[in-house]
């Protein structure tokens, strides 16, 4: 299942199509638990689409804010209708998957001829 609201954007290596208009694209957003798939950045840019969760950060202590940060990715929580998409996207490939267990215990029909 999809799990958590809350996708980082990255950039990935190869081009694959977008998950809603199948244009080619390269951006990818992914979260914690293993959900991940390719959107156009313009998608993104939508706010219908995603949107940037307001999230107060505490602030640091002085000696941690001199040190360099590394660069944390963009977090976005996608809008209700699109996260319903990618959770009815993973039930509908468990169930795919239970199918095919169930289909392969099944009997088969025979396949000599009769006699």
């Amino acid at each position: 299942m999809a799990g958590v609201n809350l996708y980082s954007k990255r950039t990935a290596t190869k081009e694959a199509p977008c998950f809603i208009c199948s244009k080619f694209t390269t951006t990818v957003l992914s979260n914690t638990t293993a959900d991940w798939f390719y959107v156009c950045q313009g998608h993104i840019d939508d706010p219908s689409f995603c949107h940037i969760p307001d999230r107060t950060v505490p602030e640091a202590p002085s000696a941690v804010a001199a040190q360099p940060q590394p660069p944390t990715p963009i977090t976005y929580e996608l809008a209700s209708n699109i996260f319903y998409l990618r959770e009815n996207y993973h039930k509908q490939k468990a169930n795919r998957q239970t199918a095919r267990a169930i289909a392969s215990q099944m009997p088969s029909v025979p396949r000599s001829a009769l006699p």
